[in-house]
């Protein structure tokens, strides 16, 4: 089994910033929230706010759609593309996806993968979140959860993901779309999440 990041790792940009681009252009309207997104994302720099607190606000404009799972399903159909081609050269039954990015996100793409999908539990009626950001420790913890101690390989871009990496027999860093097995003290030069 193999355990794969999402962001800027199997997908080659970052979900949250591409759907949020492409609901302001269903409804342009939503720009007038950039305001309350930009002054969380100041709360949340200078650690003021939790990073639960500060995506749930940066998500306030999903409130703007009737079916949000339609708009998902459209928005994948656009994005599938950007897909990393060395994924589907891995890729085995059984694999994961374990990211800090909503599942109401990433539903529908895991769909599409056919791989399991562990993320950022995100209740779109509320715009709250009903687990713990799926960052770092948190990703091991929800896949012991589920009885997942081990892969055989994990894949990501991010020094965030080394507790993820550590408990694979092999860790793979992604940057640039390149794959290339990683040495822990390779992440010390690695901007986390």
């Amino acid at each position: 089994m193999n355990l794969f990041d999402f962001d800027k790792t199997i997908y080659k940009y970052d979900s949250t910033v591409r759907f949020w681009l492409y609901c302001m252009k269903i409804k342009p309207y939503i720009a007038l929230g950039l305001p309350m997104q930009v002054f969380y994302t100041i709360l949340y720099e200078l650690k003021l706010v939790s990073k639960e607190k500060y995506k749930s606000r940066f998500f306030f404009f999903v409130r703007y759609f009737k079916d949000i799972d339609l708009t998902v399903k459209n928005f994948w159909q656009k994005e599938k593309s950007n897909i990393c081609e060395w994924f589907f050269k891995v890729k085995k039954p059984g694999d994961y996806v374990v990211s800090a990015s909503p599942e109401f996100l990433l539903n529908e793409i895991a769909a599409v993968l056919d791989i399991g999908l562990i993320a950022s539990g995100f209740d779109v009626k509320t715009r709250s979140f009903t687990t713990p950001n799926c960052r770092g420790q948190e990703k091991v913890r929800r896949l012991s959860e589920i009885g997942i101690n081990t892969a055989e390989a994990a894949y990501s871009d991010s020094k965030s993901d080394i507790p993820m990496l550590k408990i694979a027999k092999k860790g793979y860093f992604v940057k640039n779309k390149t794959v290339s097995e990683c040495v822990f003290k390779e992440f010390s030069d690695v901007k986390g999440e």
